[in-house]
């Protein structure tokens, strides 16, 4: 399942779906981070829609004191999302691998996709895999950071907020970003903010810093290469200016 942002390149047509031009070589997808967000076994008592919005916004506020951001309150939770968590509990979209704590997760996967041809960058988040209890919503951020050198300062380049409902919460659902242009040689990275409510009004937070990537003003990855005799790896720099 695939859903797009409203704006960019990269909804311009809508039949078009992301994953196949990955697997036709036209987008690179570079995955960054992986997101755990879990609660103990058992869903208890499923809450109406005012109830899991009041405690989503007390739980967001609570995530603002930890990190010091500001971050985004405009999210609803319907009537209607609450009664597809009644529909969609025991569909085969859930997976029987069960979270490290043992109770209900969703793991999610932040990253970067190339377009090499346009010379463009979005990022990205998607669902990899869902445990036990379908989750009400999945909210937060993803900020894509650019730097010249891999270990100081990163800038914003863009800020992503999204939005996952209960009927959007399925495994392989990927949101992604508006482009932004490749001008220069840099090093690329996301950074992700991530929020669950489940439907008894338990919620977790997540906030990873992914793994950067050094890509050329044209896009292209810089190589990685271990000879196969002396199994060394090829030297990566830490500077984006190799001359």
């Amino acid at each position: 399942m695939l859903l797009i942002s409203p704006s960019g390149s990269y909804a311009e047509n809508s039949n078009e779906n992301i994953e196949e031009r990955i697997e036709r070589g036209e987008l690179k997808k570079l995955p960054s981070t992986e997101i755990e967000l879990t609660i103990d076994s058992g869903i208890g008592e499923l809450l109406s829609a005012e109830e899991l919005s009041s405690i989503h916004l007390a739980a967001i506020e609570e995530l603002e004191d930890e990190t010091g951001e500001k971050l985004d309150k405009n999210f609803e939770i319907s009537e209607h999302d609450v009664q597809e968590l009644h529909l969609e509990e025991n569909t085969d979209e859930e997976v029987s691998l069960r979270s490290k704590t043992g109770g209900s997760g969703v793991k999610l996967v932040a990253g970067l996709i190339i377009d090499e041809r346009n010379k463009e960058i979005v990022s990205y988040i998607e669902i990899e895999d869902i445990n036990v209890a379908r989750v009400a919503m999945i909210t937060r951020k993803v900020t894509l950071e650019s730097s010249t050198n891999r270990k100081r300062s990163y800038r914003d380049e863009d800020v992503f907020h999204y939005t996952f409902t209960a009927p959007e919460i399925k495994k392989r659902a990927m949101k992604v970003s508006d482009p932004v242009s490749i001008a220069d040689t840099n090093f690329w990275r996301t950074v992700s903010t991530s929020l669950a409510t489940w439907p008894n009004g338990k919620t977790d937070a997540d906030h990873k810093v992914g793994k950067e990537f050094l890509l050329n003003k044209k896009g292209i990855e810089y190589p990685k290469y271990r000879d196969a005799h002396s199994r060394i790896k090829m030297f990566e720099p830490d500077e984006a200016d190799l001359a």
